[in-house]
């Protein structure tokens, strides 16, 4: 006999295993767990005050939240929303973005804009920079600033944009990207241009990373936008592989023999703890009780953590403290490739409902004592074809 799998690694008490179900060539099983490491990202820059602002949906530096066509929208700033319109390129015939023989097809919900940050004579953002900021206090590794930058009528030596990576809360940057040319002139960069890449391995010992963006050439002043057809569009994101683990409380997981995972953390922080492991024709059906949100309530999983999902709310609403109703499945039952199982809903108490896992082929079988009374229904047994 050899040990399968400890699910609390560093010491954290007991796995505790339960309700062993066997689902095709897979073991599902309930046991104290460990959440694991994942991504830890930032996929805009942070939005203030003293670098966001619009005015008259041409002088602009914010975050798309609307498309309206391929060159205007709604923006969103660190202090109010409206409409902006980004320019038509400089060449022959003034073509707009999303025009034939234009690179940039258009602007998509998220991405980050500027066009001409000064209003006549006044700059509306002076000495301006942008900044995407991760951590992790167990540490970052692969460390990835990556995405695409496009850009229009920045075609002089000092209009350039200058990204600069740091860590650890360092004051000294660790590398730095210029980009500058045919990329910020006419909307010639595609959005599948990936001019966007500073990259870094990270370690335990490094626990926090940042870029800064700003409007400059490497080693020179900053260099404001002040022409109206001056603008970019861009959209990148700053990611690693955060090294934080923690308790993910009793949860549902799988082996099958070698690799075991937790399939998913339901109830973050705290347990859902799944009961009544059911297998109906490749699927796991269970109940999961989510304290503050839906109560106990009946799930299905094909062993995927997108997979792992809720079929059906049969109690909704919340009692005088707050707290979910739950619908309560009990005596799950598998029958000709459908689950049989008793619960309560709004309208009736416990009686008999079947599922095929989708919400609205989860429905009541028959409310065998009518009105509000409870039919008690216990021991589910299948017998041939027939439920008794």
């Amino acid at each position: 006999m050899t040990l399968v799998a400890n699910t609390t690694p560093g010491g954290t008490g007991s796995s505790s295993p339960a309700e062993l179900t066997v689902v095709g060539s897979e073991l599902y099983f309930v046991a104290n767990g460990a959440a694991v490491p994942g991504p830890v990202s930032a996929v805009a820059p942070t939005l203030t005050s003293t670098n966001s602002f619009r005015v008259n949906g041409e002088n602009f530096a914010g975050l798309v939240a609307l498309r309206t066509n391929a060159y205007s929208g709604t923006l969103t700033t660190a202090t109010t929303n409206g409409s902006f319109n980004l320019p038509a390129t400089g060449v022959s015939g003034g073509q707009l973005i999303g025009s034939v023989g234009v690179g940039l097809s258009g602007i998509e919900v998220g991405d980050f804009v500027i066009r001409d940050m000064d209003l006549g004579s006044d700059v509306l953002i002076a000495n301006a920079s942008w900044e995407w900021n991760i951590q992790d206090p167990a540490g970052l590794s692969g460390i990835n600033f990556a995405g695409f930058v496009s850009g229009n009528d920045f075609d002089t030596f000092d209009e350039v944009i200058l990204f600069e990576l740091f860590l650890n809360g360092s004051a000294t940057r660790t590398s730095f990207l210029e980009l500058k040319g045919d990329a910020l002139d006419n909307w010639f960069a595609n959005r599948n241009a990936n001019n966007i890449s500073l990259t870094h391995p990270g370690g335990d010992t490094i626990t926090s990373a940042k870029i800064r963006m700003r409007l400059r050439p490497e080693g020179g002043a900053d260099k404001t936008p002040n022409d109206a057809t001056e603008s970019i569009v861009m959209r990148a994101s700053l990611s690693a592989t955060g090294k934080t683990s923690g308790e993910a409380g009793r949860e549902l997981h799988k082996t099958n023999g070698t690799v075991t995972t937790l399939v998913k953390d339901i109830v973050v922080p705290g347990s859902s703890n799944p009961q009544e492991l059911t297998a109906v024709n490749g699927k796991l059906f269970f109940t999961a009780d989510d304290p503050v949100g839906s109560g106990r309530e009946l799930w299905v999983s094909d062993g995927s953590t997108s997979g792992t999902v809720m079929v059906k709310d049969i109690r909704t609403g919340s009692d005088l403290y707050g707290a979910p109703l739950s619908g309560d499945p009990q005596s799950l039952t598998s029958v000709n490739g459908k689950l049989f199982f008793s619960a309560v809903d709004g309208s009736s108490d416990r009686e008999l409902w079947f599922s095929d896992s989708t919400s609205n082929g989860t429905v009541q079988a028959k409310n065998i004592h009518e009105g509000t009374q409870d039919a008690d229904i216990q021991q589910v047994v299948q017998v041939g074809s027939k439920l008794f």
